[in-house]
């Protein structure tokens, strides 16, 4: 099946999702929003939201990451309008324009630390269960280009 801008799919009784195609986090993504309640289910576009502390992780998996594609993306959903962001992981958000903005500007963030640790001589990627150069690891507070939550 080829993927498009936008798309529907019917969930009967006049529900409905409305699909976005949103790449840069992954170029298969998309954005789902639910008709009945306006809400946006972003998966990973737009992080990894983390309600305990407001912090949001960007998620950059290679070899799909695209840093204008992901802005782009993250742009789209707040032009969307939602009423509240559904993130894959620790569920909604209603503050939509706040945490859309911290979003593009964490991936930034993000790319940027990257970018200097490797100019640096550094490697970024993490040395975990999933081995080395699944992708940079995550910010820790006090670390260069962490922002603490709300």
């Amino acid at each position: 099946m080829a993927l498009d801008d936008t798309g529907t799919v019917d969930l009967g009784g006049g529900r409905r999702l409305d699909s976005h195609y949103s790449p840069g986090h992954a170029k298969h993504h998309v954005g789902l929003v639910d008709s009945d309640t306006g809400d946006l289910y972003v998966g990973d576009a737009a992080g990894v939201y983390m309600p305990d502390t407001g912090d949001i992780r960007p998620a950059t998996p290679p070899p799909d990451f695209d840093l204008a594609a992901a802005l782009a993306s993250v742009h789209r959903f707040a032009a969307l309008r939602p009423a509240r962001l559904l993130f894959s992981h620790y569920g909604p958000v209603d503050q939509v324009s706040e945490t859309l903005d911290r979003s593009a500007e964490e991936i930034n963030v993000w790319v940027e630390e990257t970018r200097r640790a490797r100019a640096a001589g550094l490697d970024p990627r993490p040395r975990g269960r999933h081995g080395a150069g699944s992708h940079p690891g995550p910010l820790r507070s006090g670390q260069p280009g962490c922002r603490p939550g709300p």
